[in-house]
């Protein structure tokens, strides 16, 4: 184990230089150590002593690993760079009225808990050691990186049919739409395979003004004041499609498919501006985006629970519901932006739920137009075969959770546009103080037949987005520059 003085004064393998391979024991430890620290994130920040503010917000859970990965692997704006172990350090905490500011927010309390596995033997606590650290034996930064973002969509794969298999729709607090039918569970179509040989980033010295924003955090190697090119979350679906075609050499396909990634994850407003979450349940991994992106009528929670039973909303006749998106500006930027849609349910009252259950009393009031609502009111003296008086069908949120998209997602399926000055077009009345239907032009071309596709076939889904994945972590490398790892411990 390295010594503490001597890890800190220990250098990197030489910038530039392909990452040294990797054997088959130190691939099944490290796997271990990525899981633990994935599946036990405070346990991990912890024992990394990363202290900044609400460092818990920013756990290095699966989606924020995916996150990382994905964002390590961008290009920089002139053009060169991919997977090299690196991350455009600014606006790394700070809020600015910039739309394209602050991308790798939130992504350094994930960067540093790594880079206890790339300098340590013994972390995270619980795990098998290494018998010298990553960094000495000279592994790439960006190999380490690649190999926790395959390792997180096994967590979240396994979560997601531990849900599956609860007896109560739900587990670890999440809970799944397609609880009970077939096509809950995921299968993974076969191993995304590993392979190592990237290069950390070299010559991108930072500049002499830059200094990391977030107090007590010291410069790391990981950190470039070299500007990356992101995509626009703001944009169209033509502003993505062109983005990933120049710096991935992405297809319309492998576009869709590699958006599903934003099945797991969350918003938080002080890291991008926008609010909310894709999905209520943001830690299973599995088709759900694209079913939320078309509206599929899938169950939704309404928070209430009797005698142990998760209780759903249900259409007039007792069904999965239908759902609508409500168009939202938060007028935080020059334009009127961050511009979301916001998904309702169009639902009866759980009318299951009894007079005295606490569901009922925020309903207790007339509010935004909807009417009193209770038991006896809603649930008495129904029409046959009807689940609830027709005037208790409201929009409601998944158990207060709002589900959202943004323009670039809804765009993929939707004929959404941009203005001039980045204000969503083509949908209806958009800014403003407006607040909304959605209402948008047909399906966006051909991509819009894809999102559609892979919402009604998750296996078809998941085939294409381990090939689009596997692409997106050897960009910037030829085919021959990367070694295949086809080890037992994969």
């Amino acid at each position: 184990m390295e010594a503490e003085g001597d890890r800190r004064a220990a250098s990197d393998p030489p910038a530039g230089d392909a990452g040294a391979p990797w054997t088959a024991v130190e691939i099944k430890r490290v796997k271990q150590k990525l899981r633990e620290m994935m599946q036990n994130p405070r346990k991990a920040i912890s024992e990394a002593s990363i202290l900044i503010d609400k460092a818990h917000r920013y756990e290095p859970n699966p989606a924020k690993v995916v996150r990382l990965a994905f964002h390590d692997c961008m290009k920089y704006t002139d053009g060169t760079g991919g997977c090299d172990g690196c991350l455009d350090w600014w606006g790394v905490g700070r809020r600015s009225e910039l739309a394209d500011d602050g991308h790798n927010n939130g992504l350094y309390v994930v960067a540093e808990a790594l880079e206890h596995i790339y300098t340590r033997t013994d972390y995270p606590s619980g795990t098998p050691a290494l018998d010298a650290s990553l960094r000495s034996t000279g592994k790439s930064r960006a190999d380490l990186w690649a190999l926790a973002g395959i390792v997180a969509l096994d967590v979240a794969m396994e979560l997601n049919n531990k849900v599956c298999d609860a007896p109560n729709m739900g587990a670890e607090g999440q809970y799944h739409p397609r609880w009970g039918h077939s096509d809950c569970r995921v299968a993974a179509p076969r191993k995304i395979i590993f392979k190592t040989g990237r290069r950390d980033c070299s010559g991108h010295p930072f500049e002499e003004a830059f200094e990391p924003a977030l107090e007590g955090v010291e410069r790391r190697s990981y950190m470039t004041s070299k500007r990356e090119a992101h995509p626009d979350p703001h944009g169209d679906g033509w502003k993505t499609l062109s983005y990933f075609k120049r710096d991935f050499d992405f297809n319309g396909r492998e576009v869709v498919a590699i958006m599903g990634a934003h099945t797991i994850g969350t918003f938080q407003a002080e890291v991008s501006g926008f609010k909310y979450n894709w999905k209520f349940s943001h830690r299973i991994f599995n088709n759900g985006y694209y079913r939320l992106l078309t509206l599929k009528r899938d169950w939704a929670p309404t928070g209430a629970v009797v005698n142990g039973k998760r209780l759903n909303y249900k259409d007039i006749n007792g069904e999965h519901p239908p759902g609508v998106w409500v168009a939202e500006s938060w007028r935080d930027l020059p334009n009127g932006g961050p511009f979301q849609v916001v998904k309702k349910k169009v639902a009866c009252t759980p009318c299951d739920a009894p007079p005295d259950h606490a569901w009922w009393d925020k309903y207790s009031v007339s509010r935004w137009g909807r009417p009193v609502m209770n038991h006896t009111f809603c649930c008495t003296n129904l029409q046959e075969g009807h689940f609830c008086n027709p005037e208790c069908v409201h929009e409601f949120d998944d158990a207060g959770i709002h589900e959202t998209m943004l323009p670039s997602d809804i765009s993929l399926h939707r004929q959404l546009f941009q203005n001039g000055d980045g204000v969503p077009q083509g949908c209806g009345r958009w800014g403003g103080n407006f607040k909304g239907p959605l209402n948008c032009g047909d399906k966006y071309f051909t991509v819009g037949e894809v999102v559609e596709e892979f919402a009604d076939n998750q296996t078809s889904w998941l085939a294409e987005f381990f090939d689009a994945y596997e692409k997106m972590m050897s960009n910037g490398y030829a085919s021959d520059e990367l070694t295949d790892v086809r080890a037992a411990a994969l």
